[in-house]
């Protein structure tokens, strides 16, 4: 059997983060605490990528006092999207983390990586202290 070395994104993959609402954002989208949700792309459809290939990016607490990151991973058919409601999104799957030492407030960091296997991705998300929280999913070919 041939081994996968590299494939050709049929999909673009990120993730749903929720920044501050700003001026200019849908008045309709925002949320408690003053924050939206929007799609960060990870890596866009079309995009040639080698075998456990890494995409990823460090995140802080939305709040100071935040315990726990729930992270939900998206696809879309689209190269370019804003929300992860908009036509042909679809979620992949979810990792939750600890995000402990509250008292450290905004000054904590998580690193998130997704990584595509032969037949899968592979998502980890790792804190300051060390522990990884990771998952599989099955992608399409």
């Amino acid at each position: 059997m041939k081994k996968i070395k590299t494939r050709r994104l049929p999909l673009t993959y990120g993730i749903e983060l929720a920044p501050l609402w700003k001026p200019g954002d849908p008045p309709e989208r925002r949320q408690t605490h003053n924050r939206i949700f929007k799609f960060r792309r990870l890596v866009e459809k079309g995009v040639e990528v080698d075998v456990d290939q890494e995409f990823g990016f460090e995140l802080r607490p939305s709040f100071a006092n935040q315990t726990e990151l729930l992270m939900e991973i998206y696809s879309t058919t689209a190269n370019e999207a804003t929300y992860c409601d908009e036509p042909g999104m679809k979620k992949v799957g979810k990792l939750k983390l600890d995000f402990p030492n509250p008292r450290l407030g905004f000054q904590r960091t998580i690193s998130f990586t997704l990584t595509f296997g032969q037949m899968e991705i592979r998502a980890y998300a790792k804190n300051q202290q060390g522990k990884i929280t990771n998952a599989t999913f099955v992608i399409s070919v």
